[in-house]
């Protein structure tokens, strides 16, 4: 079978279809990704809380950075990946890293002074309330589910957080 220049040029022409149709859909993967690894963080991190819990009488860590610094959890998961914050390279030591954790990470710890006994629609941690996925925001609750919702419906939840979790700030952290 003798190849041609048409058939390389109907190849290369059929290629360049095929790119131009996909290039759509990778243009949004960051779009679909970013939430499903800003809610496995929350999930992560949530998860975290319980196991530190079971060794300490059943208390929440008092911050994210003791978080970090007892259980398996690594500092990229306090990092929403649709934020643009970069965790700085020169963090050498975890307590360098749990108190940069406690400064600067995306997320708000909502669980100081709380315990393992929390009801599944008390809020632990959510994301600063940025509109960077489609105004929704990921929350974590007491039962260890985390789930989106609309920004509105989350400043909601969270300032009515606040008026029963006396270590949130009176406005909820917004």
């Amino acid at each position: 079978m003798k190849i041609t220049s048409i058939s390389i040029i109907t190849i290369a022409i059929a290629l360049i279809i095929v790119a131009v149709m996909l290039l759509p859909s990778f243009r949004h993967t960051p779009d679909v990704a970013n939430p499903i690894v800003c809610a496995s963080n929350l999930r992560q991190l949530g998860q975290a809380m319980l196991f530190y819990a079971q060794g300490n009488k059943g208390k929440y860590p008092p911050d994210f950075g003791t978080l970090l610094l007892t259980q398996e959890v690594t500092i990229d998961e306090f990092v929403c990946p649709s934020s643009g914050t970069l965790v700085p390279g020169n963090l050498k030591s975890k307590e360098e890293m749990a108190k940069w954790v406690n400064e600067y990470s995306d997320y708000v710890y909502a669980g100081a002074g709380l315990d393992n006994m929390s009801t599944p629609e008390q809020i632990l941690i959510y994301e600063k309330l940025r509109d960077h996925h489609r105004g929704r925001v990921c929350l974590c609750y007491g039962d260890g589910h985390v789930e989106f919702q609309s920004l509105p419906e989350a400043k909601h939840q969270i300032i009515l957080a606040s008026k029963t979790n006396p270590n949130l700030p009176k406005d909820g952290g917004l």
